[in-house]
């Protein structure tokens, strides 16, 4: 009688499967918990984005109380003067339509907040702190236009556009975020590259390690 023949997996598949199940456990790890030091990132850009947004809507509320009659504060080298602005940053668009001005701003505001979700990770302290006074500068000039009459400005020169504290974070912000992506550079942050490294000391490249299942499987049959 012919013996059965068993039906067994072989033990360099077996070895080279674990290994792989091992790897991609690692990897979900390290995934949590990147999310898990993105979040008071995020948390961070959200507070300071959410006090220039303060700062805004309490002085734009004192402006239009005090100087709703025509008034002017002067102060030198700049007056504090009511003025509406139907378009976007330091009077620009303006002879664009309201309710294109306010559905275009928003569509980039959303834009951009999924695109610093996505790319917090990335940023430095000086990039972050650009990407938080951007944010709150657009937010506060989108809900200030929300009322159909346009954004409040209040910083009057004489020489250049009549604008607002709001705009004047966004300014900064752009250059603070431009300054930090440009030291940056490609390199990650601290913590992000410490975790990428962790995961490249525990992740065995593929080729190494059938080459070490074959060795050992050479060896396993030499014997």
């Amino acid at each position: 009688m012919t013996p059965r023949a068993e039906n067994h997996c072989p033990s360099w598949l077996a070895r080279l499967t674990g290994r792989w199940i091992s790897d991609f456990r690692s990897h979900f790890a390290a995934q949590r918990s990147s999310q898990t030091r993105l979040g008071p990132r995020i948390a961070l850009i959200l507070a300071v984005a959410g006090m220039a947004i303060l700062a805004d809507w309490t002085i734009k509320t004192l402006v239009v109380e005090g100087l709703s009659n025509g008034s002017s504060i002067d102060l030198g080298f700049i007056n504090i003067k009511l003025a509406y602005n139907p378009g976007i940053a330091f009077s620009l668009g303006s002879w664009l339509p309201p309710t294109v001005v306010t559905i275009g701003t928003g569509i980039i505001i959303s834009g951009g907040f999924i695109l610093l979700v996505l790319r917090a990770r990335t940023l430095n302290a000086v990039s972050t702190s650009g990407a938080a006074l951007l944010l709150g500068g657009a937010l506060g000039n989108f809900i200030d236009r929300l009322d159909g009459q346009g954004v409040v400005d209040y910083f009057h020169t004489g020489w250049f556009a009549t604008f607002n504290l709001a705009d004047a974070l966004i300014t900064v912000g752009v250059v603070l975020l431009a300054v930090g992506l440009f030291t940056n550079g490609p390199r990650q942050t601290k913590w992000a590259t410490d975790s990428s490294d962790h995961d490249a000391m525990h992740r065995p490249r593929a080729t190494d390690t059938i080459i070490g299942v074959d060795r050992r499987d050479d060896s396993a049959t030499s014997h």
